[in-house]
Formats: C-alpha cells, structure tokens, sequence
C-alpha cells in the first residue's frame, strides 16, 4: 500500500525561506537590503 500527501495548494516543498534568501543574496551584490518583514507582507 502506498501512502501519499496531498497538499491542496499544490505546494509539496514549502520555498518561501529559500526564495527570500535568494532573492536578498542577489540584490545584496547591487548594494540593495531586502526587509524580511517587507518580503513577507509583499508575497501575501
């Protein structure tokens, strides 16, 4: 018998940390801070 997750959003990893710290790397090389708080308030 196999066994599954469902995820209703259709989201089976949740990336939100790894997108943040990824975009805040890249625009850290033009001199930019990117805001964790901001970050979050944008992506909802």
């Amino acid at each position: 018998m196999k066994k599954y997750i469902l995820d209703h959003d259709g989201v089976l990893v949740d990336t939100e940390f790894w997108s943040y710290k990824a975009g805040e790397r890249a625009l850290a090389d033009i001199g930019f801070t990117l805001d964790k708080d901001q970050y979050l308030r944008d992506m909802t």
